[in-house]
């Protein structure tokens, strides 16, 4: 004798009263974008002429062919929906987060295998780095410029460059660099289920102007002073070859009385 199966026993329980043996529908995550369309998809053709979606307990769009050839939606979702009557599909326009909710669909009264939970997610903020210099490291948080509160849980971060130390980070936000091994540049990238930001920095210019780039500075500091002493110079020699303007003036005086003597 062929041993039943733990859901043929459980099966059986529904002759005790103890448990319903109808099949339970399989639970599926929708993501939706703020003010964007989402469509919820049966995944097969239908035959049924009878469809409903509910959300929770409320209608959102239903067709019976034989009441009214064209589906009919209720209120919010008047002018917000679409219901292909081929496959079952059910599209919502311009979701919101007052969308968000389980929805499922009937044919003919009986349930369809799968429970859709919609979560409505916005467009991410832009973003921003912050530094923060120890003795040998430069630490990095990627953060963003303001508050989000959206499905917060839902944000998933990750760095970009050609380092290992970017495969290295204990939090997702933060980035620990050694400041005598900086890669040329990193990007930190910001994600959600429907939308995405990146941000890309060169490290260097977390360092202070003075260590981040000595030669070229001094340099920059040294070529003035050089010119300016030169020029000290040229002019020295100049004054003590010809004089000063109003010592040649005084010696072309002192020559002309001389010639009129």
């Amino acid at each position: 004798m062929t041993p039943l199966s733990p859901a043929g026993v459980l099966c059986l329980l529904p002759l005790l009263g103890l448990i319903d043996c109808e099949a339970q529908p399989k639970n599926e995550d929708i993501y939706g974008g703020m003010n964007q369309n989402v469509t919820f998809s049966t995944g097969k053709p239908v035959t049924s002429k009878d469809i409903l979606w509910k959300k929770g307990k409320n209608k959102v769009i239903e067709w019976e062919e034989n009441l009214y050839p064209e589906p009919r939606s209720f209120p919010p979702f008047i002018n917000r929906t679409h219901l292909d009557t081929h496959t079952g599909n059910l599209t919502i326009f311009n979701v919101t987060s007052s969308d968000e909710d389980e929805y499922e669909v009937e044919y003919g009264g009986v349930k369809g295998n799968t429970k859709f939970t919609l979560k409505v997610v916005a467009p991410l903020p832009r973003l921003t780095l912050n530094c923060t210099l120890t003795d040998e490291d430069i630490i990095i948080w990627c953060e963003f410029t303001e508050p989000y509160y959206t499905h917060e849980s839902l944000v998933n971060y990750t760095w970009q460059c050609t380092e290992a130390q970017c495969e290295s980070s204990t939090l997702p936000r933060m980035l620990r660099l050694k400041k005598n091994n900086l890669p040329k540049k990193i990007t930190c990238v910001a994600t959600n289920p429907k939308f995405e930001e990146t941000l890309l920095v060169v490290p260097s210019t977390c360092l202070p102007a003075h260590s981040r780039d000595r030669w070229p500075l001094g340099l920059s500091m040294l070529v003035p002073l050089l010119l300016a002493g030169y020029y000290a110079d040229v002019k020295k020699i100049w004054t003590t070859v010809l004089g000063t303007p109003s010592s040649r003036s005084t010696d072309n005086s002192e020559l002309n009385e001389m010639s009129k003597s």
